[in-house]
């Protein structure tokens, strides 16, 4: 049949023929070999690990913030500061859950996607490796500024159980520190300072707004064309799920809305700049699913290729495909 996939036997024809035998098309045709694309990478991927792990130590062995934060408890001799006076109440959704959702489910989409439909190395590669690099630097970011300058959580009394006979420290010995603490577990006392900003919420918009971008390239949700209302609806259901999850932290008093806008910030940002880091756009729908070289510089002149067509590029560009 015209068009359909070479079989054994046409490869046997061939032979016979004195032609050389037909060979099935690669799943991954522009893929470049285990060795040129580990070269290629190896430094990223090593800045990939050390921020990965700087990330994980600081998260689980915080050194304790650079000073310490100071609060009012009563102001006119009575409570002052009912926004950490909040109950202690279990997450929600935990560190783990949470996490997993912000990355997992962006990044099992991206690569059914890709590996099923697209099936182009460059694609793929440019896809996942900057969905990683916006989370990892939104998690070393939102680290960072957890043990640096913190903020006390709406729980912060109920975990710190303050000593009341303690005198205070500043004018009319109005401000306190966390030494007046009596709470039995330490670990808990510190986490309960590193309220800002919201890594729940970061970690969840940083992998939700990359997926929208790159849901639109694939998609062309805003293109040329008017848009559908079911491009619409799965453009907005990562941002609504982001939103979800962040607003559970103000809900089960683990954060302030400050923080979750905060982190929402921190990931939104992250999100954009890792996204045009490895593509050649991030709105213009002619060239925003196209993956950037890492040695030559993007032809915005070039002819527009199909989402579909990426797999084909590299035989049909060679210039542009070089890196």
């Amino acid at each position: 049949m015209s068009g359909s996939s070479p079989t054994a036997a046409d490869a046997r024809e061939d032979v016979e023929a004195g032609k050389p035998a037909s060979r099935p098309k690669p799943f991954l045709p522009d893929w470049p070999g285990f060795g040129p694309h580990f070269r290629a990478m190896s430094f990223d991927i090593t800045i990939f690990w050390l921020l990965a792990l700087a990330s994980l130590v600081l998260y689980l062995k915080p050194p304790g913030l650079a000073r310490p934060l100071l609060f009012v408890l009563y102001q006119d001799g009575l409570p002052d500061r009912l926004d950490i006076a909040v109950p202690y109440a279990d997450e929600i959704l935990d560190t783990y859950a949470s996490a997993g959702i912000a990355t997992g489910v962006p990044m099992f989409v991206i690569l059914v996607v890709e590996l099923g439909w697209i099936r182009s190395f460059r694609s793929l590669e440019a896809a996942t490796g900057g969905f990683q690099m916006a989370l990892v630097c939104t998690s070393f970011v939102t680290t960072v500024l957890k043990v640096t300058v913190g903020g006390l959580r709406p729980h912060f009394l109920a975990v710190c159980n303050p000593d009341h006979a303690m005198p205070g420290i500043g004018y009319a010995n109005l401000y306190y520190t966390p030494i007046i603490c009596n709470g039995s577990n330490a670990h808990d006392i510190l986490e309960a300072q590193m309220s800002f900003p919201s890594g729940h919420a970061s970690s969840a918009f940083a992998g939700a707004v990359y997926l929208c971008l790159w849901l639109n390239a694939v998609l062309k949700i805003f293109s040329g064309c008017r848009t559908s209302y079911w491009k619409l609806l799965v453009f907005f259901v990562p941002l609504l799920g982001a939103i979800l999850l962040g607003l559970s932290k103000v809900a089960d008093s683990y954060h302030h809305m400050s923080d979750v806008i905060t982190g929402a910030a921190i990931g939104i940002f992250f999100a954009l700049l890792a996204y045009r880091g490895a593509h050649a756009s991030i709105w213009d729908w002619r060239y925003n699913h196209m993956p950037l070289s890492r040695t030559v510089p993007f032809d915005y002149e070039a002819p527009y290729v199909e989402v579909s067509d990426l797999r084909d590029f590299r035989a049909r560009s060679p210039v542009e495909n070089g890196g």
